[in-house]
């Protein structure tokens, strides 16, 4: 006989099964039958739906997927669907895990719901608890085995209830209720670990112990470890020997003192850096030092490149000198048009383009320019 027993459940809302994804997981307390109840809802549907369970022995290694796996066919306009695994064996420690994979439009609205139960074998406990509640006459009545000393039915009597005592042995020892005889017990259980607790110790036993325990002779013994120095000695049998120490590399040494001899002492006495500091400050007042190099230039006057490279050179932003020039001349003495209104345009000196187009407010300001060079 086996017993069906509720596990426990998992959820998930708005989940992304557009690809496989575990909803839901188990790890097993013990040797069983397990089986897993997966419900999703807010599906896309029209399509198939694949579920598969995977085991990890122990919790740890490689994930075995369960074969065969399952596949779900939701038909269009079927949004809410369910299935189950069949019976998978599981050992203490084993991790079972879930996994669905569903179709391309399940990627927001998806809800599952993971429910986890076990098939457990007869224990000894459990016999014993169906016993004491079965019925007592041909699985009949109302009263069992375990409402039988509750009360007696007028079809019995006082004596159904009372032990058979016939087989024991009549005690010798005992005479009006006294122990005449002191006998050894036997067979007698062993003692478990903390079967002695502190409720189960009188009040004043740890007194009696202490008290026990501070004695002339212990103390003594306690005055005789203090009075020996050896309880005292280091522990030397780690330091290095003679045989094992290294001399200092003097030669390295002095290599380093040759160098450090060299350092200015600290701090630097009067005029040390005076001559340097003449030399530098001749270089400052020096304007040659300052010249541009004008080596590459060549001839009375530039060359039609080197006119070209200067006035090619961006001078403001990205705007080169040329540029430059192209709005100037446009604004000092281009055509202007536009005037009395907000927008007002400058055209380069040769009316071929407009240069210049700029909005103003009601007091003239430029509020936006617009150059096209």
């Amino acid at each position: 006989m086996a017993v069906l027993t509720y596990i426990e459940t998992d959820t998930g809302t708005n989940v992304d099964i557009s690809a496989a994804t575990a909803v839901g997981a188990y790890t097993s307390t013990g040797d069983k039958l397990v089986m897993c109840d997966v419900s999703i809802d807010a599906v896309a549907g029209n399509g198939d739906y694949v579920m598969y369970v995977t085991r990890q022995i122990g919790g740890s290694g490689s994930a075995y997927r369960l074969l065969p796996q399952t596949t779900l066919t939701a038909a269009s306009g079927l949004t809410a669907i369910s299935a189950q695994s069949g019976w998978i064996t599981v050992r203490n420690g084993d991790v079972l895990t879930v996994y669905v994979d569903g179709l391309a439009g399940d990627t927001t609205t998806p809800d599952w719901t993971t429910r986890w139960f076990e098939l457990a074998g007869v224990t000894a406990a459990g016999v014993a608890d169906a016993v004491w509640d079965e019925a007592i006459a041909d699985h009949t009545t109302s009263t069992a085995f375990g409402g039988k000393n509750q009360k007696v039915v007028p079809s019995e009597t006082i004596g159904d209830y009372k032990a058979d005592v016939s087989g024991l042995a009549t005690p010798t020892n005992i005479t009006a209720g006294t122990l005449t005889t002191v006998t050894n017990l036997t067979n007698l259980p062993a003692v478990t670990t903390d079967w002695l607790t502190a409720d189960g110790v009188k009040a004043d036993a740890v007194t009696k112990i202490q008290s026990g325990l501070a004695t002339a002779t212990a103390l003594a013994t306690v005055q005789a470890d203090l009075d020996n120095p050896s309880q005292y000695k280091a522990d030397v049998s780690g330091l290095m020997t003679a045989a094992a120490y290294t001399a200092p590399d003097n030669a390295g040494i002095a290599a380093i003192e040759s160098k450090t001899n060299n350092l200015p002492t600290s701090p630097a006495p009067a005029n040390e850096y005076d001559a340097r500091m003449t030399a530098i400050q001749a270089d400052l007042d020096n304007p040659d030092q300052y010249k541009a190099d004008v080596s590459a230039i060549t001839g009375a006057s530039l060359s039609a490149a080197g006119v070209d490279a200067i006035l090619d050179e961006a001078v403001v932003g990205s705007y080169t000198m040329r540029q430059l020039l192209k709005v100037m001349a446009a604004a000092l003495a281009g055509k202007l048009s536009g005037g009395g209104t907000a927008t007002l345009t400058f055209r380069g000196v040769d009316d071929a383009s407009d240069v210049i187009v700029t909005t103003v407010d009601a007091n003239k300001n430029r509020t936006n320019v617009t150059l096209t060079v």
